[in-house]
């Protein structure tokens, strides 16, 4: 139930584009006390990048093999390490109650990894789910993405919208 995308801009044979890239192929851990918010914890989420596909194959391919080398199995997973939570209060949160919140962390993709925030909004589902997405903007120029060239493409945009949407349930039985 739990999905990542990226969004980015192109010109496709002279039509601007937003392209989709998407999977469910996520994991990751986090821990809430529901009577303190700010205990809070949330571990490494990974992402099977080799599973992003969007609406072409051609592209699909190129992620693989061109861009994000994820058939390399080096290069498989993305991977997302949080290292800072700002904006929750001690109070506690109900069902049915949303937190919104920044989840700053470390986004390795292939070899280079920057710091990256994500905007949040989690809504306690019940007293064992979750739910939640999340949002942010890194440049593709400092992960040394580079978009092969290809005839009908171009004017490919630096700035990727990541997302994520996720639910989380307890694994305590």
């Amino acid at each position: 139930a739990s999905e990542v995308r990226f969004l980015i801009d192109e010109e496709l044979f002279g039509n601007p584009k937003t392209v989709v890239g998407r999977t469910n192929q996520v994991v990751g851990e986090i821990l809430l006390d529901l009577p303190n918010t700010q205990e809070v914890e949330v571990g490494t989420i990974q992402v099977n990048a080799r599973e992003l596909a969007t609406d072409d194959s051609f592209r699909n391919r190129a992620l693989r093999r061109q861009i994000l080398d994820s058939a390399q199995d080096a290069y498989q997973f993305i991977t997302f390490t949080p290292t800072e939570i700002d904006g929750l209060s001690s109070e506690g949160t109900a069902v049915g109650e949303t937190k919104t919140f920044s989840l700053t962390g470390d986004l390795q993709i292939r070899d280079v990894v920057q710091s990256v925030t994500f905007e949040m909004s989690v809504t306690v589902q019940s007293e064992t789910e979750l739910s939640g997405s999340g949002e942010a903007i890194v440049l593709r120029s400092d992960y040394d993405l580079r978009i092969p060239s290809v005839p009908g493409v171009a004017n490919v945009s630096d700035e990727v919208e990541l997302e994520i949407e996720f639910t989380a349930e307890s694994s305590e039985t």
